[in-house]
């Protein structure tokens, strides 16, 4: 009987909601939004904004940098956009090139060639239509449509494609999905292990398995090591910069950390934190997009000095920071510490944390240093007041 009461309130509260649908009137559906007027734009067009919904005639380049990127109406020269969601439903005359961190779609009509990126989705739909060459690439997943009359580049982790190639096909993912709608006027190149599945007819041209593009991978490996040279050597003149024209700041700092107080870390490690979520969510504001980047770059310049002074702290102290340092020893103390830091931070997974920490450490050694720079206030009262105070009370 005490289960049956407990439920008497929510029958009653679904009884009354069901009469309550019953006897509402439907509400009228919200009229769809007029359509957009035609701007005319004759000069090059730089739009930064929160939200650009844009039906445009323009004469020259367009760049549009949004959160959210609506492009529509005839375009005469280049068109550039990128934001976290970007649509193309224009006309361009020339060259498009888009790029969205979650969500691309293009609709439209691209007379030169079509460069589009995107870390999430992209969609190109049936009425697209690309002149020139075109080069797809998204992080999930990728459906192309449309014709294209020059050589098409598709690259993504799960492809279908239901497309009029009329030049030759590159297609770089593990799943692809070719309808038999599609035709490929030229040849079918595959960078996967095994040869995707196409109706027959489909492909006009030969079937020719590639190996993966690693020629910039390679490059960046052959450079790796002078990438370093040149990063440690320009630590080290910003260093000796720090010595030179900061010496008793730097000397705190470097004081600091030898002093093993976990309170630098903690402080510097929760600074990065705050300092990082702040400027990237005031980045993506209105408002506050150029407080949010001041925020970043002072974080990044923290971040780097206190690697610096991280380096500077294991110098003093393998060249024995205890006798009297002059500045060639603090010099050489300086370039060990940073030739030891960098050959640590090479190590694969576990340089990248090491980093963190260390430059976190520095970072937090810093900013306690001006704390403690800050002298407190201190109000004295002389002892004959003190007395009169007394005299008065009694």
């Amino acid at each position: 009987m005490k289960f049956v009461r407990l439920l008497l309130p929510i029958f009653f509260a679904l009884f009354f909601s069901v009469l309550r649908a019953e006897t509402e009137e439907p509400e009228e559906a919200t009229p769809p939004p007029p359509p957009l007027e035609i701007q005319n734009f004759s000069e090059e067009l730089w739009w930064i904004r929160d939200e650009i919904v844009l039906k445009a005639d323009a004469k020259k380049d367009v760049f549009a940098l949004a959160n959210l990127v609506d492009l529509d109406g005839e375009y005469a020269d280049d068109v550039w956009a990128a934001g976290r969601r970007v649509t193309f439903r224009g006309h361009a005359a020339d060259d498009v090139r888009l790029f969205a961190a979650e969500v691309l779609t293009f609709d439209g009509v691209a007379e030169g060639g079509l460069r589009a990126i995107s870390s999430g989705n992209m969609l190109v739909n049936t009425n697209s239509v690309v002149t020139g060459t075109t080069v797809l690439s998204a992080g999930r997943n990728l459906t192309v449509n449309g014709i294209f009359h020059g050589d098409l580049s598709a690259s993504a982790p799960r492809l279908v494609l239901d497309a009029q190639v009329e030049g030759s096909l590159t297609l770089q993912s593990q799943d692809v999905t070719i309808l038999p709608t599609s035709r490929v006027g030229g040849n079918l190149y595959y960078q996967s292990d095994t040869r995707p599945n196409a109706p027959d007819g489909v492909v006009a041209g030969e079937w020719i398995q590639v190996e993966p593009d690693t020629g910039l991978q390679d490059t960046l490996r052959q450079w790796r090591w002078t990438l370093r040279v040149v990063q440690l050597f320009t630590a080290f003149v910003i260093g000796l910069l720090m010595v030179r024209f900061l010496p008793r700041y730097t000397g705190y700092c470097v004081e600091t950390m030898l002093k093993l107080q976990p309170a630098a870390l903690m402080l510097g490690f929760f600074s990065t934190v705050v300092m990082g979520m702040c400027g990237y969510f005031l980045l993506l504001s209105v408002v506050g997009t150029g407080v949010g980047l001041f925020v970043l770059l002072l974080l990044s310049l923290l971040f780097y000095c206190g690697k610096i002074i991280a380096a500077l702290a294991l110098g003093a102290t393998l060249v024995k920071h205890k006798v009297p340092l002059t500045f060639f020893r603090l010099a050489g103390g300086l370039f060990l510490g940073l030739l030891v830091l960098y050959a640590l931070f090479a190590i694969p997974y576990a340089g990248t944390t090491l980093w963190v920490l260390v430059s976190s450490w520095g970072m937090g050694a810093m900013i306690q240093t001006i704390r403690n720079s800050q002298r407190v206030l201190k109000l004295e009262i002389p002892d004959d007041l003190r007395e009169d105070d007394l005299d008065s009370t009694t």
